[in-house]
Formats: C-alpha cells, sequence, structure tokens
C-alpha cells in the first residue's frame, strides 16, 4: 500500500504536488478548482503591499519558446498579483479555502518591517501551514531581494520573529552564491527553502521585422529549466538539511520522482498548469503512486535523497576506468548519426557503425544520439 502523503513543515499534505504561485492561482476561484483537482497544497500569485501593485502587461505577455514546433519553455512578463492583500484576507482566501487544501500564502516585500506588515495582514483572519517568502521574483524590480545574503537574512529573520507560522523562502538559481544565501536564511531560522523560481530570460526576436517578440526581459520556466534546478535542489541538499520544496520544469511524474530522489520533499508546478489544465494533475499523482508500488516504495520517504550518494564532483568522477562505444549490429541502421557527432574520428559508419576503441574517447556522445538504441559504453 502507497502513501503519498507528507510532512512538510509540521503540516501533512495529502500529496507532494503543490500548485506553484503564478497565473493559475491569480484568485481565489482558480485555486479552489486547483485544490479540487486533486493538489497536495496551493500556493496563490505572490502577494504584495498595497503601494507596489502594478498592472502586468494586458497586451501580450507570454511567449512560448520551441525547438522545431515543441514547446520547451515560457518567457511571462507577469508582475506580482494585482488584487489587493485586504482583498485577499476578506474575499479571495476564503473562496480557495472552501475545497479544504492547505493554502500557502506567497508574499514578496522589500524590508523586513513591510514584510511583517504584510503577514500580520494575511494572518489577521486565517491561519496556515506555512508563509512563502518569494525572494526572487525575476520580473519585478525589487523582486531579487533573495541575491543578496544579508538582506535576505535580516527579512527571514524579522519574519520569523513576527510569526510562530513556519517560514518558507523562494530562492533563484540565477544568483552569484547559491550557498550563501541558503546559509543565511539558515542562520535566520528558516524553517524550509524552494528551489527554485522562474530565471530570467528572454523571448526572441521576430528576425523578419526585428521585433522582440516580448519587449522586455522576463521569467523563463518549463521543461528547459529542469536541469538547472535539479543542481540547485541537489546541491542544497547536500548542504542543508532545511526541507526543500522543488519546482522547475514539472511536466510528469518522472520529473517528480526526480526531484525526491535529489532530495526535495514536495515539488511545485506551474507552467504544467498553465499548459494542460489543473486537472491534469491527477495524472501526476497517479503515476508517482503506480511508480512506487511497481518499485517498493511505500513511503515518500523511502526514496527521498536517494540518487545523492551516487553524485561527485567531476574531478572524481575522471577517475573512473575509461569505457568505449560498442555498437550492437542487429539494431543499428546506418543512419550515419554517430559518425557525424564524434569529435575523436572514431567511428564510421558503412552496412552498421563500427568503432575503432583506440580513438574513442568514451564521451558517450553517440549513445545519446543514436535513435534506435544500438550504441552502449562499456
Amino acid at each position: 500500500m502507497v502513501d503519498l502523503s507528507v510532512e512538510f513543515c509540521g503540516a501533512t499534505f495529502s500529496n507532494p504536488v503543490f500548485l506553484a504561485s503564478g497565473t493559475p492561482g491569480w484568485d481565489g476561484e482558480r485555486l479552489r478548482r486547483a485544490a479540487e483537482a486533486g493538489f497536495g497544497g496551493v500556493v496563490p500569485k505572490t502577494i504584495c503591499a498595497s503601494h507596489h501593485l502594478l498592472q502586468h502587461p494586458r497586451c501580450g505577455r507570454f511567449a512560448l519558446v520551441r525547438t522545431g514546433n515543441q514547446p520547451m519553455g515560457m518567457v511571462n512578463l507577469e508582475l506580482l498579483s494585482t488584487i489587493d492583500v485586504s482583498d485577499w484576507v476578506g474575499a479571495e482566501l476564503p473562496i480557495a479555502s472552501k475545497a479544504q487544501v492547505p493554502l500557502i500564502p506567497s508574499i514578496l516585500a522589500s524590508t523586513p518591517s513591510e514584510t511583517c506588515s504584510l503577514m500580520a495582514k494575511l494572518e489577521e483572519t486565517m491561519t496556515f501551514p506555512l508563509l512563502e517568502l518569494n525572494a526572487s521574483c525575476p520580473v519585478a524590480s525589487e523582486g531579487m531581494v533573495g541575491a543578496d545574503a544579508v538582506r535576505t537574512y535580516e527579512i527571514v529573520r524579522a519574519a520569523k520573529e513576527a510569526t510562530g507560522t513556519p517560514i518558507m523562502v523562494k530562492l533563484n538559481v540565477g544568483i552569484t552564491d547559491l550557498a550563501e544565501v541558503v546559509e543565511a536564511c539558515e542562520k535566520a531560522g528558516a524553517d524550509a527553502l524552494c528551489l527554485a523560481n522562474s530565471i530570467r530570460g528572454f523571448a526572441g526576436v521576430d528576425i523578419h521585422t526585428a521585433t522582440p517578440r516580448l519587449p522586455a526581459f522576463g521569467g523563463y520556466s518549463g521543461p528547459a529549466i529542469k536541469p538547472v534546478i535539479q543542481q540547485a535542489v541537489a546541491q542544497t541538499a547536500m548542504i542543508s538539511k532545511l526541507p526543500i520544496a522543488a519546482v522547475g520544469g514539472v511536466r510528469s511524474w518522472e520529473d517528480i520522482v526526480e526531484y525526491i530522489m535529489l532530495g526535495a520533499s514536495v515539488v511545485q508546478t506551474c507552467t504544467f498548469v498553465m499548459w494542460n489544465g489543473p486537472t491534469a494533475v491527477s495524472k501526476l499523482i497517479e503515476g508517482l503512486g503506480t511508480f512506487m508500488s511497481s518499485h517498493g516504495y511505500t513511503r515518500l520517504a523511502d526514496m527521498r535523497g536517494a540518487a545523492l550518494s551516487r553524485m561527485c564532483n567531476v574531478e572524481a568522477y575522471a577517475k573512473a576506468p575509461a569505457k568505449h562505444a560498442c555498437v550492437d549490429e542487429s539494431l543499428c541502421t546506418a543512419c550515419g548519426r554517430c559518425e557525424q557527432v564524434c569529435a575523436y574520428d572514431a567511428i564510421r559508419v558503412t552496412h552498421t557503425a563500427k568503432v575503432d576503441a583506440n580513438k574513442c574517447d568514451g564521451c558517450g556522445l553517440c549513445v545519446e544520439w543514436c535513435p534506435v538504441g544500438s550504441i552502449s559504453l562499456a
């Protein structure tokens, strides 16, 4: 029997898949729908102080980034919530709470006092399992407070002193020293970390008109950023004992499993919901449960961090025994792709691919590009 429930920051959630802060949670009704679709927790679009409220562009603010015709990412020019905190407290959060799924407000403020004021307003009428401090919005001009370890410490420390609610800090990978900021969060008393926000990006140019597809730098999200976020999650899990919420590039249950095996306790997703609708979360949860059952995992904790012990630095990996490409000629179609990508002139294709083991440098690029899986390293 598989148990998908997870304890995170002292609260129990029915499953580890959360709706991340963003457009799908822009108001109470959308949050309610997401909660009823099956998410274990839901995070509203980041709430800010009233004097920071800005109207986001309403003349097109999303652009898909494609490889061929396949979307691999998305650039957005979304700003913070355009709903005032008093309206969130008085109307939107009560609507969202009807689904009886834990709400995790996301807030962003540029100073410690402003942070505490926002938290106080949110907690006037409701209690929450935890609060998310967004220290990493790549779009809003004051959103990257988490790039500075000292500033992050001051805001997190003030928040911890002002409330008994657990605090999760949402960071970004686009900073100079992630480890330094993680350490600052720990020293300030943070209860968890969220890694990571969308990364700063650009939507490209229409070369026929020399016109930017979107005229400003924005947040880049989607499948293409997953390797970047996975590095941050794994690095943080190795140096910190704080529980981690991973977010970035999730589009399948396999992505969720990967993040958990790299040390995450819960996983958030936003772009996936924007592209597929909130009800698509059921496939993620079903796939996660089926995988755990087939591999003998009864609890999420059984596989959390399972991949970390098998990781090392590049210098250590370079000491592993050398290998060279081997071709299963019964599968080879002589397409020539392996010869094309080999930088060492180690492969020649006639009727089948032939490898010169003395020239092969064991890089494995031919293995990755073989369309029929006929090449392996041995």
